[in-house]
Protein backbone atom coordinates (compact mmCIF):
# COMPACT_ATOMS: atom_id res chain seq x y z
CA UNK A 1 0.00 0.00 0.00
CA UNK A 2 2.54 2.78 0.60
CA UNK A 3 4.25 1.72 -2.44
CA UNK A 4 1.05 2.66 -4.26
CA UNK A 5 0.45 5.35 -2.57
CA UNK A 6 4.32 6.64 -3.15
CA UNK A 7 3.74 6.16 -6.46
CA UNK A 8 0.23 7.87 -7.27
CA UNK A 9 1.75 10.83 -5.01
CA UNK A 10 5.61 11.42 -6.34
CA UNK A 11 5.68 9.65 -9.56
CA UNK A 12 3.82 12.24 -11.83
CA UNK A 13 5.76 15.09 -9.30
CA UNK A 14 9.19 13.55 -10.33
CA UNK A 15 8.63 12.56 -13.97
CA UNK A 16 7.48 16.46 -14.55
CA UNK A 17 11.14 17.53 -13.09
CA UNK A 18 12.61 17.05 -16.48
CA UNK A 19 10.72 17.93 -20.32
CA UNK A 20 11.92 15.06 -22.61
CA UNK A 21 10.58 15.00 -25.76
CA UNK A 22 12.54 11.93 -26.97
CA UNK A 23 9.68 8.88 -26.70
CA UNK A 24 12.05 6.16 -25.66
CA UNK A 25 14.33 8.51 -23.36
CA UNK A 26 11.16 9.85 -21.58
CA UNK A 27 9.85 5.95 -21.67
CA UNK A 28 13.52 5.34 -19.58
CA UNK A 29 12.73 8.24 -17.45
CA UNK A 30 9.17 7.56 -16.59
CA UNK A 31 10.05 3.83 -15.35
CA UNK A 32 12.70 5.42 -13.84
CA UNK A 33 10.43 8.54 -11.45
CA UNK A 34 8.08 5.17 -10.70
CA UNK A 35 10.85 2.83 -9.03
CA UNK A 36 12.07 6.23 -7.51
CA UNK A 37 8.76 7.01 -6.09
CA UNK A 38 7.80 3.47 -4.89
CA UNK A 39 11.34 3.07 -3.48
CA UNK A 40 10.54 6.38 -1.45
CA UNK A 41 7.54 5.09 -0.07
CA UNK A 42 9.44 1.16 0.99
CA UNK A 43 12.92 2.42 1.40
CA UNK A 44 11.78 2.45 5.69
CA UNK A 45 10.53 -0.90 5.67
CA UNK A 46 12.82 -2.92 3.76
CA UNK A 47 15.48 -1.21 6.02
CA UNK A 48 13.54 -2.42 8.94
CA UNK A 49 12.82 -5.77 7.94
CA UNK A 50 16.15 -6.27 5.54
CA UNK A 51 18.52 -4.04 6.72
CA UNK A 52 19.55 -3.73 3.19
CA UNK A 53 19.30 -0.73 0.61
CA UNK A 54 19.48 -2.03 -3.15
CA UNK A 55 21.76 1.09 -4.82
CA UNK A 56 20.99 -0.12 -8.43
CA UNK A 57 17.10 -0.50 -7.36
CA UNK A 58 16.24 1.96 -10.45
CA UNK A 59 18.48 -0.22 -13.49
CA UNK A 60 16.42 -3.38 -11.72
CA UNK A 61 13.23 -1.89 -11.92
CA UNK A 62 13.84 -0.30 -15.82
CA UNK A 63 14.45 -4.15 -16.59
CA UNK A 64 11.59 -5.65 -14.27
CA UNK A 65 8.49 -3.56 -14.23
CA UNK A 66 8.38 -4.22 -18.57
CA UNK A 67 8.75 -7.55 -18.15
CA UNK A 68 6.65 -8.06 -14.91
CA UNK A 69 3.53 -6.46 -17.03
CA UNK A 70 4.48 -8.68 -20.20
CA UNK A 71 4.68 -11.79 -17.94
CA UNK A 72 1.02 -10.62 -16.61
CA UNK A 73 -0.57 -10.59 -19.70
CA UNK A 74 1.07 -14.12 -20.87
CA UNK A 75 -0.40 -15.55 -17.90
CA UNK A 76 -4.35 -14.32 -18.51
CA UNK A 77 -3.89 -15.10 -22.50
CA UNK A 78 -2.39 -18.67 -20.57
CA UNK A 79 -5.49 -19.24 -18.93
CA UNK A 80 -7.84 -17.85 -21.51
CA UNK A 81 -5.86 -20.33 -24.26
CA UNK A 82 -4.49 -23.39 -22.22
CA UNK A 83 -7.07 -25.41 -23.79
CA UNK A 84 -6.35 -24.86 -27.19
CA UNK A 85 -3.94 -27.30 -29.02
CA UNK A 86 -0.34 -25.22 -30.39
CA UNK A 87 -1.86 -21.47 -28.90
CA UNK A 88 -1.59 -22.57 -25.28
CA UNK A 89 1.42 -23.90 -25.87
CA UNK A 90 2.84 -20.79 -27.81
CA UNK A 91 2.00 -18.75 -24.27
CA UNK A 92 2.97 -21.37 -22.34
CA UNK A 93 6.73 -21.25 -23.97
CA UNK A 94 6.38 -17.20 -24.00
CA UNK A 95 5.62 -17.06 -20.31
CA UNK A 96 8.42 -19.98 -19.03
CA UNK A 97 11.13 -17.50 -21.11
CA UNK A 98 9.44 -14.42 -20.15
CA UNK A 99 10.22 -15.41 -15.97
CA UNK A 100 13.19 -16.92 -16.68
CA UNK A 101 13.95 -13.49 -18.48
CA UNK A 102 13.20 -11.75 -15.28
CA UNK A 103 14.97 -13.81 -12.96
CA UNK A 104 18.10 -13.31 -15.03
CA UNK A 105 17.73 -9.34 -15.06
CA UNK A 106 17.61 -9.59 -10.88
CA UNK A 107 20.47 -11.63 -11.10
CA UNK A 108 22.60 -9.79 -12.91
CA UNK A 109 22.35 -6.49 -11.44
CA UNK A 110 22.74 -8.26 -7.80
CA UNK A 111 26.06 -9.65 -9.12
CA UNK A 112 26.99 -5.71 -10.30
CA UNK A 113 29.38 -4.49 -7.95
CA UNK A 114 28.17 -2.70 -4.89
CA UNK A 115 24.99 -3.32 -5.74
CA UNK A 116 23.54 -3.50 -2.09
CA UNK A 117 24.43 -2.11 1.22
CA UNK A 118 23.60 -4.26 3.68
CA UNK A 119 23.67 -4.97 7.52
CA UNK A 120 22.18 -0.98 8.23
CA UNK A 121 20.60 -0.68 11.62
CA UNK A 122 16.99 0.28 11.28
CA UNK A 123 15.05 0.14 14.49
CA UNK A 124 10.86 0.92 14.43
CA UNK A 125 11.47 4.14 15.95
CA UNK A 126 13.59 4.32 13.02
CA UNK A 127 10.57 3.62 10.54
CA UNK A 128 8.24 6.46 12.23
CA UNK A 129 11.12 9.11 12.16
CA UNK A 130 11.73 7.96 8.37
CA UNK A 131 8.48 8.33 7.06
CA UNK A 132 7.66 11.74 9.13
CA UNK A 133 11.00 13.07 7.18
CA UNK A 134 9.56 12.07 4.18
CA UNK A 135 6.27 13.74 4.49
CA UNK A 136 7.79 16.69 6.16
CA UNK A 137 10.19 17.06 3.44
CA UNK A 138 7.85 16.33 0.47
CA UNK A 139 5.48 18.92 1.20
CA UNK A 140 8.49 21.78 1.57
CA UNK A 141 10.02 20.57 -1.96
CA UNK A 142 7.07 20.51 -4.03
CA UNK A 143 4.88 22.85 -2.30
CA UNK A 144 8.00 25.02 -0.61
CA UNK A 145 5.98 25.29 3.07
CA UNK A 146 8.45 26.93 5.44
CA UNK A 147 6.84 25.16 8.44
CA UNK A 148 7.39 21.68 6.99
CA UNK A 149 11.34 22.63 6.01
CA UNK A 150 11.11 23.39 10.22
CA UNK A 151 9.62 20.26 11.14
CA UNK A 152 11.75 18.43 8.72
CA UNK A 153 14.75 19.32 10.08
CA UNK A 154 13.12 19.13 13.87
CA UNK A 155 12.50 15.58 12.94
CA UNK A 156 15.92 15.16 12.08
CA UNK A 157 17.38 16.93 14.97
CA UNK A 158 15.09 14.67 17.01
CA UNK A 159 16.11 11.28 15.38
CA UNK A 160 19.92 11.83 15.88
CA UNK A 161 19.37 13.01 19.30
CA UNK A 162 17.38 9.84 19.76
CA UNK A 163 19.83 7.44 18.03
CA UNK A 164 22.61 8.83 19.84
CA UNK A 165 20.92 8.70 23.43
CA UNK A 166 19.72 4.47 22.67
CA UNK A 167 23.39 3.86 21.48
CA UNK A 168 25.01 5.37 24.85
CA UNK A 169 22.32 3.13 26.67
CA UNK A 170 22.69 0.64 25.15
CA UNK A 171 26.38 0.38 25.96
CA UNK A 172 25.99 0.61 29.70
CA UNK A 173 23.52 -2.09 29.54
CA UNK A 174 24.06 -5.93 29.05
CA UNK A 175 22.04 -8.29 28.12
CA UNK A 176 22.66 -12.50 27.90
CA UNK A 177 21.07 -14.20 25.00
CA UNK A 178 20.89 -17.88 23.71
CA UNK A 179 19.78 -18.24 20.29
CA UNK A 180 16.80 -21.16 19.20
CA UNK A 181 18.81 -21.70 15.59
CA UNK A 182 18.70 -25.45 14.05
CA UNK A 183 21.43 -27.34 14.92
CA UNK A 184 23.67 -24.61 16.59
CA UNK A 185 24.28 -23.41 20.11
CA UNK A 186 24.54 -20.02 20.21
CA UNK A 187 25.22 -17.64 22.91
CA UNK A 188 25.26 -13.47 23.04
CA UNK A 189 26.82 -11.08 25.39
CA UNK A 190 25.74 -7.78 24.50
CA UNK A 191 27.27 -4.22 26.39
CA UNK A 192 29.72 -2.30 25.00
CA UNK A 193 30.89 -5.50 23.47
CA UNK A 194 28.75 -7.63 21.11
CA UNK A 195 29.99 -11.16 21.22
CA UNK A 196 28.68 -14.46 19.88
CA UNK A 197 29.86 -17.40 21.21
CA UNK A 198 28.74 -20.45 19.00
CA UNK A 199 30.46 -23.26 16.68
CA UNK A 200 32.09 -21.84 13.62
CA UNK A 201 29.38 -23.88 11.87
CA UNK A 202 26.97 -20.79 12.42
CA UNK A 203 29.17 -18.53 9.96
CA UNK A 204 28.04 -20.18 7.04
CA UNK A 205 25.23 -19.96 4.63
CA UNK A 206 22.60 -16.99 6.65
CA UNK A 207 22.01 -18.62 10.30
CA UNK A 208 24.13 -15.70 11.25
CA UNK A 209 21.66 -12.98 9.22
CA UNK A 210 17.94 -14.35 10.27
CA UNK A 211 18.73 -14.68 13.79
CA UNK A 212 21.98 -13.42 15.87
CA UNK A 213 21.96 -10.04 13.11
CA UNK A 214 18.62 -9.00 12.78
CA UNK A 215 19.01 -8.53 16.97
CA UNK A 216 22.23 -6.91 16.77
CA UNK A 217 21.37 -4.15 14.20
CA UNK A 218 17.57 -3.48 15.78
CA UNK A 219 19.82 -2.98 18.75
CA UNK A 220 22.43 -0.21 16.60
CA UNK A 221 25.22 -3.12 17.03
CA UNK A 222 27.03 -4.14 13.32
CA UNK A 223 30.14 -5.24 14.24
CA UNK A 224 30.45 -8.62 16.50
CA UNK A 225 33.77 -10.73 18.09
CA UNK A 226 33.18 -14.17 17.11
CA UNK A 227 34.33 -16.81 20.05
CA UNK A 228 34.16 -20.56 19.20
CA UNK A 229 32.38 -23.07 21.69
CA UNK A 230 35.84 -24.48 22.54
CA UNK A 231 37.80 -20.78 22.77
CA UNK A 232 38.53 -19.04 26.18
CA UNK A 233 37.74 -15.11 26.58
CA UNK A 234 39.35 -13.29 29.64
CA UNK A 235 38.23 -9.70 30.09
CA UNK A 236 36.67 -7.26 33.02
CA UNK A 237 33.70 -8.36 32.76
CA UNK A 238 33.94 -11.73 30.98
CA UNK A 239 35.51 -14.71 31.73
CA UNK A 240 35.21 -18.25 29.16
CA UNK A 241 36.64 -21.07 30.30
CA UNK A 242 35.72 -24.22 28.18
CA UNK A 243 32.19 -24.46 29.60
CA UNK A 244 32.40 -22.42 32.18
CA UNK A 245 31.01 -18.38 31.53
CA UNK A 246 31.27 -15.66 33.98
CA UNK A 247 29.34 -13.02 32.74
CA UNK A 248 29.42 -9.82 34.95
CA UNK A 249 27.50 -11.39 38.37
CA UNK A 250 26.00 -14.51 36.52
CA UNK A 251 27.66 -17.82 36.34
CA UNK A 252 26.57 -19.52 33.46
CA UNK A 253 27.48 -23.30 32.36
CA UNK A 254 27.05 -23.67 28.60
CA UNK A 255 26.70 -27.68 27.32
CA UNK A 256 26.84 -27.43 23.56
CA UNK A 257 26.41 -31.41 23.48
CA UNK A 258 23.92 -33.42 25.44
CA UNK A 259 27.06 -36.37 25.87
CA UNK A 260 28.46 -33.63 28.37
CA UNK A 261 25.96 -34.45 30.87
CA UNK A 262 27.18 -37.91 31.44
Amino acid sequence: YCAVISIVYFQPKIAGLFVIKNKIVYYIWSLTAVSIAAQIGTVPFSLYYFNIFPNYFFITNILVIPLATLIIYEAILLLIFSAVPVIGDVFAFLLKYSVKGLNYSVEFVEQLPYSFIDTIPFNSYDVLFAFLLIISGAVYLFYKNCRSLRFSLFVLLSWISLNTVIKYANSNDSEFIVYNIKGESALNLLDSRNILIADSSILEGEKIRYAPMNKWLHKGYRDYEFINNNGNLSDRNYLKEENLIIYHDKTILFLSDKNQLN
